[in-house]
């Protein structure tokens, strides 16, 4: 056997792999209905990322999918999109706990404030980097 997709191979063992790690834990703590569905999920798209891991004509299409101009804009306006979301949501959590701490005189709420805002300023550097990164580049 070849395999002729990696990334797609490593996804599934990593797939199938969690799904043990469930049916140990279901064994020690006692299985439910969430937990056996999510191992029957988590061997199902581990043996089917396996398939396409090991097949050479769905390896193919796979790539050819990753490679489509249009699906890699896509990604990146969903990523991109995904970003600015948690920018903002972390700047308005931020904000919020910074505010509702200082009105109960609460260092700890304070903190977790300035810890959201924290994140927003990296983000905010991190974005700038690779926007000057890319500006060089291309």
């Amino acid at each position: 056997m070849r395999i002729y997709n990696k990334k797609t191979f490593g996804f599934g063992i990593f797939a199938l792999a969690l799904g043990l790690l469930n049916i140990v834990a279901g064994v020690m703590t006692g299985f439910d209905a969430g937990g056996v569905i999510l191992i029957v999920l988590l061997f199902l798209i581990g043996a089917g990322s396996l398939a396409r891991g090991l097949s050479q004509k769905m390896s193919r299409e796979d790539k050819l999918e990753e490679r489509d101009e249009r699906n890699q804009l896509i990604d990146m306006k969903s990523k991109s999109l995904a970003f600015r979301l948690t920018q903002g949501i972390s700047f308005v959590l931020g904000l919020l706990f910074l505010v509702s701490g200082a009105v109960a005189k609460d260092d700890a709420i304070v903190a977790l404030g300035l810890g959201f805002l924290f994140t927003v300023t990296i983000s905010m550097f991190g974005e700038m980097g690779a926007f000057l990164h890319y500006e060089k580049k291309l």
